[in-house]
């Protein structure tokens, strides 16, 4: 069951519930996944027990896609 979803909590940004601060999701085995707007722009966090990276998700080839992409050559080559 620790690869399930846990918890989800959503942080909006006003009363009105218009639009969303940030998104946490969290797995068993404290995985932790979080995207954050701050300033009109995306960050997503990949957190473990033992890591955490943060990745800006704001445009074209922004390091969020770049990561994607790597991913996909990575997946294609094994």
């Amino acid at each position: 069951m620790t690869g399930r979803i846990q918890n989800i909590e959503v942080v909006y940004a006003d009363e009105a519930r218009t639009a969303v601060n940030r998104v946490v999701i969290q797995f068993g085995d404290d995985h932790e996944l979080e995207v954050v707007g701050t300033d009109g722009k995306a960050c997503v966090h990949l957190r473990t027990k033992a890591a955490e990276i943060a990745l800006p998700a704001d445009g074209p080839l922004c390091p969020f896609e770049r990561a994607i992409n790597l991913l996909q050559l990575h997946l294609h080559l094994h």
